[in-house]
């Protein structure tokens, strides 16, 4: 058997870290996945970052759209993003299909609900091929293409017309 060495760069203690994904809010778990993404990011682990990247862009969805948009009084409300059977979260391609369908009820902004599902739906089909496939390494470009900043930014607003303050 041949042995293989693998060489990595040594990493700079004290590397300034580049931020490519900011969101207000008070929750230590999120603030903590953003905080990862950025330190991936950082570091050139692009396919950590977007995998990250996707799995922040779930939870937002569910916790900070669907589940302050239908609280859980109803079944009819929860079956949007729970899976009563599984007694989990439903799957994210479920998740978007269900949040798309009901744009309607996001009047007036609709569109803005539509936009989010639209770069949702590139993470979620890039996410599950880097994490399924030998093969698929992700790129600075690639990474840099998604401006998951700019979906982060549409989240917000659209938590916030949730909100009214």
């Amino acid at each position: 058997m041949e042995t293989v060495k693998i060489r990595f760069p040594r990493l700079r203690q004290g590397k300034e870290i580049i931020v490519i994904a900011r969101y207000d809010t008070g929750d230590k778990w999120l603030r903590a996945h953003l905080n990862e993404i950025n330190k991936t990011y950082t570091h050139q682990c692009y396919t950590a970052t977007f995998i990250l990247c996707r799995k922040v862009l779930e939870n937002l969805i569910i916790h900070h759209i669907l589940k302050k948009k239908y609280p859980d009084r109803s079944r009819q409300h929860r079956e949007k993003y729970l899976d009563f059977s599984k007694n989990r979260y439903l799957d994210f391609e479920r998740i978007l299909t269900n949040f798309r369908n009901s744009s309607n009820d996001f009047l007036p902004e609709k569109d803005l609900a539509e936009r989010i599902c639209d770069f949702a739906e590139g993470f979620k089909e890039k996410a599950n091929d880097m994490t399924h496939s030998l093969y698929h390494v992700a790129t600075k470009k690639e990474m840099d293409e998604k401006n998951f900043q700019q979906i982060l930014d549409l989240v917000a607003t659209l938590e916030k017309s949730l909100n009214p303050q």
